[in-house]
């Protein structure tokens, strides 16, 4: 069982590094074609954006992959993509009388950005969760990857014009769906087979799991939120520009954390339900303290070939994002240090600490916005403030999680 769990893991992450691979190469191009303002202003959207896809699919994916029957599975997925579109209209509509009254500026471009990123991502999400269900390991991994490589492709052909990014970005959701709704479309034809699907079969397991379902979308909320807020500071302190040099910085030193952190996390799950509590803890604890050294080693060796590359293939423009590159690596190098302290709490069904964390994370990271406004701290200090907060509350993290041990061990 083991070994199957890790086969169909390993076929998943093929498209999942592929895409992290081509995500990072296309950097280079990008930041070649445009200006740190325009991807400044593209990822101040993203950041924002992300925030609403945390819970615009209601986290029905995690059930659809473990659902055992097609009916209730066709039914989470359908849920899904109609509360997305739901979310996508309603965040549109928003955005239109925000534009009215005059408080924000966007073109009908970015609204059909806004439109399209959040169904697309949503749909996307869903229906990869349905491959992953029906075992198209392959499949699944790789539509991530299409998703990468259409985006980049067009960003780079629409270049010159303004919003090359943001139509770029259009161009490879619509294409994607497409492709996916058009091959393998499995899901379409159980659809027509079984027409006898009952939605208001859903709510009783929503019911049996709405904690877990609560706990996920609020995690990724808060995570998500505490990233935005962050931009935000830096564009208030530092404009679009600083923003762009985060965003580069941040999308870059971010790929060692989804390809190592994601694949010590699957793994220390898979292994951490087969064990006993006490046995969990110590080796969850001994992991800590392999992991946090060797992953300083890992950000070293990343950030001095960043700040090479970035001295030698960069252009004047985006010199200045090497500022970004150290603290942001301190605070990146935590989120991999604290994995088996997620990984423990997951599996003992405690994740509240995580939620503390975060939670805590985003409320420092807006006061320290507050003050960096007030006293008129420049962009690097600011962000050097945020990122050592996070580091601290990180080591905070690590000790409360692992002091439930403690609690356990004495109750």
């Amino acid at each position: 069982m083991l070994k199957k769990i890790a086969k169909n893991a390993a076929k998943f992450s093929v498209g999942g590094i592929a895409n992290s691979i081509i995500g990072t190469l296309g950097l280079p191009l990008l930041i070649i074609s445009y200006s740190p303002a325009q991807f400044g202003a593209y990822s101040l959207y993203l950041y924002a954006l992300g925030v609403i896809v945390t819970f615009s699919t209601l986290r029905l994916e995690m059930l659809i992959a473990s659902e055992k029957s097609n009916n209730g599975a066709l039914s989470f997925l359908m849920s899904g993509v109609f509360f997305a579109l739901f979310i996508s209209v309603l965040s549109v509509s928003f955005a239109c009388i925000l534009l009215l009254i005059n408080i924000i500026e966007i073109t009908s471009l970015q609204l059909l950005f806004v439109f399209s990123y959040i169904f697309g991502q949503s749909f996307i999400t869903l229906i990869t969760s349905w491959h992953v269900k029906e075992g198209e390991f392959i499949f699944a991994g790789l539509i991530g990857l299409t998703l990468t490589t259409s985006t980049l492709i067009f960003q780079l052909l629409f270049s010159d014009t303004n919003n090359g990014l943001f139509s770029g970005s259009v161009v490879g959701v619509a294409i994607t769906a497409l492709l996916v709704v058009l091959y393998k479309n499995n899901y379409l034809q159980a659809l027509l087979i079984n027409k006898d699907i009952r939605y208001k079969n859903i709510s009783p397991t929503l019911n049996r799991h709405k904690k877990i379902l609560f706990q996920n979308i609020a995690q990724s909320f808060l995570n998500s939120s505490s990233l935005a807020i962050l931009s935000l500071g830096v564009s208030q302190i530092g404009g679009e520009s600083a923003v762009g040099y985060f965003s580069l910085v941040q999308k870059i030193l971010i790929q060692p954390v989804r390809i190592l952190g994601g694949s010590i996390k699957q793994s220390m799950l898979n292994g951490f339900s087969k064990m006993e509590y006490i046995t969990r803890y110590r080796i969850a604890k001994k992991s800590t303290f392999v992991i946090a050294p060797a992953s300083i080693v890992i950000f070293i060796v990343f950030d001095s070939i960043f700040f090479i590359a970035l001295e030698r293939f960069g252009t004047s423009t985006w010199q200045p994002a090497n500022a970004y590159i150290v603290p942001l690596s301190i605070w990146l190098t935590m989120t991999v240090t604290y994995i088996p302290a997620i990984a423990w709490l997951n599996t003992n069904r405690e994740v509240w600490p995580h939620l503390y964390y975060e939670l805590s994370n985003l409320f420092f990271r807006t006061f320290f916005l507050g003050l960096a406004v007030f006293f008129q701290f420049n962009v690097i200090t600011y962000v050097w403030v945020a990122c050592i907060s996070s580091f601290i509350l990180a080591l905070l993290f690590c000790s409360i999680s692992f002091s439930r041990y403690i609690k356990y061990e004495s109750s």
